[in-house]
């Protein structure tokens, strides 16, 4: 979809969750500190699933209402197959990363805390399970949850316009199973379920979709009701207040933690109490969030919404990216100052490439008019 038809505040959120995603998967950063995670139970992976469910079901509904199932269904495909060659791809890099950097630690102690070592040692048997996206290694477990999503995507947006609470009520009975009974897919090599277990993550994302279609719309005059708006205030008040001091105890503990009580916050299984909080601060925003046109004129909102128009290569990119972070963390100490350089240099990389994406597209599409392009 041209980035002139859509309001910018959603790919500056996209752009934003990514860039947040990045900084917090550099251990110990500074940065940290003013991502998601540092003011509610929730973090970014929320926010982004949240979004792609929105926009792809605002994206590929116009399409199919104005040129039928098969259409839509066709570009919807489309992405899935793209996001899983990316899965692919990243996969090889991130392999061939590792070796890397293995190469300076003889013990394989990075095979293992990667989770790369099945591939090292049974690469014929690990490739077939990567194939069906069964192998994840560490920071390869969203993708995954992606691919199927939007297998799915076409049926799920043709029963939302037939009857969107049943869908709803569906979507929340399965993810109930994972939280009664623990239901999660299996990968390999030791059967351990997907860190972001698809029958929970699901939920999310077909919130997302159901508001993004349209057919909530009319129950938006409630959410932003003063009622709802008082009680989300004093959930994010609470969440933040204890987030906040229990990161900033994390790293310096001479500062005390309001984190006194224990909260079921287990993000693998999507727990209500990240679920609540991260809908409590949403609400706020899309409440709170200045006009698509006053935050056009920003250029930080400029820089992070080409980013979120360019989402998959910038997640695959920083996905890459977060691991010589993650290495740099283990081998310089733990530095604090160090981690904090790095997401600074590896988030204007990122907004770098997602300028270099943007002014190729341009380029292409003032030699040959391309259809639209969803970048759901």
């Amino acid at each position: 979809m041209p980035p002139e038809k859509r309001d910018i505040r959603l790919d500056f959120l996209r752009g934003a969750a990514l860039m947040m995603i990045f900084a917090d998967h550099v251990p110990q950063s500074l940065l940290s500190l003013a991502t998601l995670q540092s003011f509610a139970f929730a973090d970014a992976a929320e926010l982004f699933f949240f979004l792609s469910g929105f926009v792809a079901a605002m994206v590929y509904g116009r399409t199919l209402d104005t040129r039928g199932f098969f259409a839509a269904a066709g570009r919807m495909w489309r992405r899935a197959w793209d996001i899983y060659a990316a899965q692919m791809v990243l996969l090889v890099f991130l392999v061939a990363e590792i070796c890397a950097i293995a190469s300076f630690s003889p013990d394989g102690g990075y095979f293992r805390y990667f989770r790369v070592e099945a591939f090292i040692a049974q690469t014929e048997t690990t490739v077939m399970q990567a194939l069906m996206l069964r192998f994840q290694p560490a920071y390869l477990d969203i993708l995954p949850v992606y691919t199927v999503f939007f297998a799915l995507l076409p049926f799920l947006l043709v029963a939302l316009k037939r009857g969107p609470w049943l869908v709803l009520l569906a979507s929340f009975l399965i993810y109930a199973g994972t939280q009664l009974f623990g239901w999660n897919a299996t990968t390999h090599p030791n059967g351990e379920g997907w860190f972001f277990d698809p029958y929970a993550w699901q939920f999310v994302m077909v919130i997302g979709a159901a508001f993004g279609s349209g057919q909530m719309n009319a129950y938006k005059p409630l959410l932003r009701s003063r009622p709802v708006l008082i009680g989300c205030a004093v959930v994010a008040v609470v969440a933040g207040a204890m987030q906040f001091t229990n990161n900033v105890h994390t790293m310096f503990p001479i500062v005390p933690t309001l984190f006194l009580i224990s909260l079921p916050v287990d993000k693998s299984m999507l727990e209500p109490t990240r679920l609540v909080s991260f809908f409590a601060v949403a609400i706020l925003v899309a409440r709170y969030m200045p006009s698509a046109a006053r935050m056009a004129r920003l250029a930080i909102v400029r820089a992070l919404a080409r980013c979120g128009r360019h989402s998959l290569a910038i997640f695959c990119t920083g996905t890459l990216l977060a691991i010589l972070g993650h290495v740099t963390w283990l081998e310089a100490g733990h530095s604090l100052a160090l981690q904090l350089a790095f997401n600074l240099a590896g988030i204007s990389l990122l907004i770098g490439l997602a300028w270099l994406l943007e002014w190729m597209s341009e380029g292409q599409r003032a030699i040959v008019p391309l259809p639209e392009q969803a970048t759901a």
